[in-house]
């Protein structure tokens, strides 16, 4: 069955059936994506993941997702970011650097409350 909801604030989200949506986006919102991904993509190459704040790949990537939230690129990105911050607090872990992997841990888990991943490694390494 279709359902059609038309939602007129920006960016407007057009549900065609309930499987599908989609962000109609202006030509100035395509551009800022275009140039936030580009952005992120440059963080992560230079391991800037979730820091500084203000200017990572994580918050390029949440700018992304205010005007498009359905960005499948971000939501990749996202995911990817974390996948790192897992490799890297497993490591510290294993290195003995609990402490670090501990606050690592936090920080990341008060960024992705609700990532099952996280809350898994927790349980394995800290309880």
């Amino acid at each position: 069955s279709l359902v059609s909801v038309f939602l007129f604030s920006s960016p407007d989200i057009i549900v065609l059936d309930s499987s599908k949506a989609q962000v109609v986006l202006s030509v100035e919102q395509q551009k800022k994506v275009i140039r936030l991904l580009k952005v992120a993509k440059a963080h992560e190459i230079t391991r800037r993941y979730l820091k500084p704040h203000g200017s990572s790949a994580f918050d390029a990537y949440q700018q992304i997702l205010l005007i498009d939230p359905l960005n499948k690129a971000a939501h990749i990105g996202l995911q990817n970011i974390v996948g790192k911050i897992i490799s890297n607090i497993e490591m510290l872990y294993a290195k003995g650097l609990r402490e670090h992997a501990l606050q690592s841990l936090e920080l990341a888990k008060g960024l992705f409350p609700k990532n099952e991943a996280l809350g898994q490694l927790e349980d394995t390494l800290f309880r």
